[in-house]
């Protein structure tokens, strides 16, 4: 049966991988398999991908009839983009995990915008103090970098609150929910307009260091920053620095720009998660039980879409990849 095997090196829900079966209906073979042999290998046309070091270059050249990389995660910047060859489509599992990330950013976003860990700690330490005032949402402007899945339902639950919602993406084309939408080209004025930035964009060679201390000199002294996409796309030691002279500023951030191996005390290039202004979490804005559900189904319905020759979610393009540090970007 060579060139009929749907591998996948993760585990998947029962829900996803039943339906898989009704899919293929005895056409194909699936196996969940960690460690195949050389001749399984060679059998594969679907591989269902998590993890930054199982995809080898010596795995690949065993894998001559891969025709899909069907990856777990919605960012896809971690895998080694150029030993994967032309003829093979890889795609993220872009939006799978947007409902729980969405929950996260507005959770996030009430935290700091209503000083809950300040008046918490003062609190704690016997002080009873009705200050400062917080941010009322209704009204004011929510910017988000990536208009996809993630991003668009931040913007369909910030109309919930009453707030005006501004987009950058790479075509400037509108997309629902948003109040307008521009090209990457307008970054800067988008800065000087939003109250609170969500940065929801793939890590690409075009968006690493998108935000720097020139963008950061046009965002507002008081804002508020959300990072859910990856560490790298803001300039760590750009945004220490505005967050340590804007006190007044705070930003919530999920992902790092250094992840610390098994053992490793967590600790960034500069002491950015140790400010009282940032709210620090481990990557895990998409940390419910549910997540592993989405992710199965998200998948599983790409690979669906494969099978039947219907376009496909999440499609990337590696020479976006070349070059990126890949391995320091994802845990």
């Amino acid at each position: 049966m060579t060139g009929k095997l749907i591998l996948s090196n993760v585990s998947l829900s029962d829900a996803a991988k039943s339906r898989l079966l009704d899919a293929i209906d005895g056409k194909m073979e699936f196996e969940i398999e960690s460690e195949p042999s050389p001749e399984r290998l060679r059998d594969v046309e679907i591989l269902i991908l998590a993890g930054k070091a199982w995809l080898t270059k010596e795995r690949l050249e065993k894998m001559e009839n891969l025709r899909l990389i069907q990856c777990f995660s919605a960012g896809v910047e971690y895998l080694n983009h150029e030993i994967i060859p032309a003829s093979v489509i890889v795609c993220s599992n872009a939006g799978a995990f947007a409902e729980p990330i969405v929950e996260f950013v507005f959770g996030s976003i009430v935290c700091l915008g209503r000083n809950l860990i300040e008046h918490d700690r003062k609190m704690k330490q016997g002080v009873f103090e009705q200050s400062p005032f917080g941010l009322f949402l209704k009204g004011k402007t929510i910017g988000v970098i990536g208009t996809g899945g993630i991003g668009q339902n931040v913007a369909r639950v910030a109309k919930s609150f009453n707030m005006r919602t501004l987009g950058i993406n790479t075509s400037g084309q509108s997309v629902p929910y948003f109040d307008s939408v521009s090209k990457l080209d307008n970054l800067e004025s988008f800065l000087k307009e939003s109250d609170i930035v969500v940065v929801a964009v793939p890590l690409t060679n075009r968006t690493k260091d998108l935000i720097g201390e020139r963008e950061l000199n046009h965002v507002k002294p008081d804002s508020i920053i959300i990072n859910v996409a990856r560490g790298a796309i803001i300039n760590e030691r750009a945004l220490y620095n505005f967050l340590s002279s804007h006190p007044e500023s705070r930003a919530a951030i999920d992902v790092w720009w250094r992840y610390p191996r098994t053992g490793e005390k967590f600790a960034q290039n500069t002491p950015i998660e140790t400010l009282p202004n940032v709210l620090a979490s481990p990557h895990f804005s998409d940390g419910v039980p549910e997540s592993f559900e989405l992710g199965s189904e998200s998948a599983i319905n790409n690979v669906i879409r494969y099978l039947k020759g219907e376009p496909l979610k999440g499609r990337v393009r590696s020479e976006d990849y070349y070059g990126l540090n890949h391995a320091a970007s994802h845990p």
